[in-house]
C-alpha cells in the first residue's frame, strides 16, 4: 500500500491503498485485526492511514537478505501476542514486504 502521493504516478489499476485492502477483506466479509509491515522504509503508509481498531506492527526488514534471528523472534513474539489477544475471535493478520515474497513468506513460514 502506497501514501496517496504516490497516486497521481500511477495507473488506477496500479494502484492499492490499505483502504482498498480494508474494503476487500470487509467484501470477503472478513475483519483485519492486524497488520505487520516489514518494509525497510517509511515512505508508503503509516498507522495513521488505518482505523484506531487495527493494530499495526512495523519490523523494519531489510530486503534482498535472511532475516535475522532477532528479526524472526519479533514477529513471532507480534504473531503470538496477537493470537492470544484474540483466541475469541477469527481476526486475520495481514503481512506484507515491499514485493511481497521473499521477507513476507519468509517469515510466514518461519
Amino acid at each position: 500500500p502506497l501514501l496517496q502521493g504516490f497516486e497521481q504516478k500511477l495507473l488506477p489499476e496500479e494502484r492499492f491503498s490499505p483502504q482498498d485492502l480494508l474494503r476487500k477483506v470487509k467484501e470477503r466479509k472478513e475483519e483485519l485485526g492486524l497488520i505487520i509491515d516489514l518494509t525497510y522504509t517509511n515512505r508508503y503508509y503509516g498507522p495513521q492511514d488505518l482505523p484506531p481498531s487495527l493494530c499495526y506492527s512495523k519490523i523494519l526488514t531489510v530486503g534482498h537478505e535472511v532475516p535475522n534471528s532477532s528479526t524472526v523472534r519479533r514477529f513471532q513474539t507480534v504473531v503470538t501476542e496477537f493470537l492470544t489477544d484474540n483466541r475469541d475471535n477469527d481476526k486475520l493478520i495481514g503481512v506484507h514486504c515491499t514485493h511481497g515474497l521473499n521477507r513476507t513468506g519468509y517469515l510466514v513460514c518461519r
